[in-house]
């Protein structure tokens, strides 16, 4: 398997072909499908609007950022905590989930 940086760097090109070549689920691939028929440029916004439609960004990260994972996890635990302490945020945990990805996949630190 290529390295993170060759696999998808910020700017890359995703279309639902690569979604199904890493076997993602097909109902996801068809909401991915319907929102960008051509594909995305992997980018913070297209990864705010994927967590609003509820794709799966844990398996995204999991499946093209495998060796990111455990420091996403440790993020997303964090960001779960606020979100438990104060309960009317789902949506903004899903964004800043969404951007937790954007920074993890284009080498910036928080």
């Amino acid at each position: 398997m290529p390295s993170v940086a060759t696999v998808l760097a910020p700017g890359t090109l995703i279309t639902a072909a690569m979604l199904r070549e890493r076997k993602a689920c097909e109902e996801q691939v068809e909401v991915f499908e319907r929102e960008w028929p051509h594909g995305v440029a992997l980018s913070e916004a297209a990864l705010v609007r994927a967590a609003e439609l509820e794709l799966d960004l844990e398996w995204f990260v999991g499946e093209f950022f495998h060796a990111l994972w455990l420091e996403y996890a440790r993020g997303v635990e964090t960001l779960w905590d606020g979100y438990i302490r104060q309960r009317g945020l789902y949506g903004k945990y899903k964004r800043q989930r969404a951007r937790l990805v954007w920074r993890l996949v284009s080498g910036v630190t928080a």
